[in-house]
């Protein structure tokens, strides 16, 4: 969008046609382009109108000493009523402060947003201004005589580039510096703060009077860590806790696995192969079945002495029997 829109100011720049256009460029960022080094400082829309404001607040920025060219500018203006409305002199230039708030130079105005659109906006070059001095802040100044006709002239100041050759030395404007007004984050410079008359919290709402460590009494963060817990500070500026100090040595924290719980499992059902039993002889269901009795040592020797008392009575009934016959 932005390329689109510097080929829109080149175009206004060669023609001296202003641009009328709907669109929206987010601001502030610096860049740069070959060897110059090129900031945009973005106004946020502040509205000039006569008889209620003909400068915009001071924005910090660091130009040197030297040419400054202004590549692309840009002013707007809308409002309903406005399709009906003309007014020659909706323009703005820019004024280059010192660091003891006096003007060390100004640019070129911009041209006139075009008229009788419910919203327009100009878009083009403010060609180049030589700075004699450093400037800290720039600021944007109504032009409503170029020339006047009597009406307000309102417009609202978008966004300015300026481009320089090398780099910026020496120390960023800050808050304090004459003619600045605005911290780097866009603040205002008298942004309430602790301290102040009438102010009781800090800007993330916490009390001005929470206590904290090195206050009488205060032994613990607001987290609960004790106020003398060690920290160590690492290469990247990050600061770590440690927990237990060096007497604790180092700690480790470890993870148990998660358990899983075994699916149930339901054994198959077995079935017992048929048996079939042995027919039985007379003799077996008579006498009963048969126990054979394991062959040890003391077992053969009852057998052995058994069987001889059988024989010897085998041999004393045959003598009998004989002399019997006889």
């Amino acid at each position: 969008m932005r390329v689109g829109l510097r080929m829109m100011a080149a175009f206004a720049a060669l023609t001296g046609m202003a641009v009328s256009t709907a669109a929206f460029v987010p601001a502030v960022h610096a860049q740069t382009a070959d060897e110059a080094t090129c900031v945009t400082v973005d106004f946020t829309g502040q509205k000039l109108i006569v008889g209620r404001a003909d400068r915009t607040t001071a924005i910090a920025v660091a130009l040197p000493a030297g040419e400054i060219s202004i590549p692309s500018a840009r002013s707007s203006d809308g409002y309903p009523t406005r399709v009906s409305v003309i007014q020659s002199s909706e323009k703005y230039e820019i004024e280059f402060l010192a660091a003891d708030g006096s003007i060390v130079a100004t640019s070129q105005a911009t041209g006139d947003v075009p008229d009788e659109l419910a919203f327009a906006e100009w878009v083009g070059p403010l060609g180049s201004t030589f700075l004699p001095a450093p400037a800290v802040a720039v600021r944007a100044h109504h032009r409503p005589d170029l020339p006047y006709d009597g009406t307000p002239q309102s417009v609202l100041a978008d966004e300015v580039t300026f481009c320089f050759d090398g780099d910026v030395s020496g120390p960023a404007p800050t808050c304090g510096d004459t003619g600045v007004t605005t911290n780097p984050d866009g603040t205002p410079c008298d942004t309430p703060a602790c301290g102040d008359p009438g102010v009781t919290t800090n800007p993330d709402g916490t009390p001005c009077d929470t206590p904290a460590c090195g206050d009488p009494g205060v032994t613990t963060t607001p987290d609960g860590t004790p106020c003398d817990t060690p920290t160590t500070t690492e290469p990247d500026g990050t600061t770590t806790t440690t927990d237990g100090g060096d007497a604790a040595g180092p700690t480790v924290s470890t993870t148990e696995a998660p358990t899983t719980t075994a699916a149930p499992t339901t054994a198959a059902p077995t079935t017992a192969a048929p048996t079939t039993a042995s027919p039985t002889t007379a003799g077996e269901e008579v006498a009963g079945p048969t126990t054979s009795l394991p062959a040890t040592g003391s077992s053969t020797g009852l057998i052995l002495g058994l069987g001889g008392i059988i024989v010897a009575a085998g041999a004393a009934m045959v003598a009998t029997q004989r002399r019997t016959a006889a």
